[in-house]
């Protein structure tokens, strides 16, 4: 979590997982599920965006993933070309794309796209 005057800005999960990941996710992180930590629900709020606060959350889980000697990784929505390019430019390898849970408006399932942290990254 970040926090700045009035209060939070921004958050990140990171913990384990309900399912096993997508194969795919294994292959590119090269180790047995249990070895992962998955990240999610990276969040800046908008009037934050652009000040490296997305950047030092992330950096605070990866920390966080290092301490337990765990490699992460992430899962996000295949629409989102901005955080898509985020995780790229900090290092990120694209492992994939498979369908969500969520079922989208227009009655789609929603897609989306795995990202695993390189072991040097």
């Amino acid at each position: 979590m970040s926090t700045l005057d009035p209060g939070i800005v921004g958050h990140i999960g990171a913990g384990r997982f309900d399912e096993e990941p997508e194969d795919f996710v294994l292959r590119e992180a090269g180790c047995a599920a249990s070895r992962l930590m998955e990240f999610m629900r990276l969040f800046v709020h908008p009037d934050f965006r652009g000040a490296g606060i997305a950047e030092s959350l992330l950096d605070a889980a990866i920390a966080h993933a290092k301490r337990k000697s765990l490699i992460p990784f992430l899962a996000v929505n295949a629409r989102r070309d901005r955080a898509h390019r985020f995780y790229e430019r900090c290092g990120w390898r694209f492992a994939g794309e498979g369908p969500g849970d969520i079922i989208m408006p227009d009655g789609k399932q929603q897609m989306l796209r795995y990202y695993v942290l390189p072991a040097s990254g």
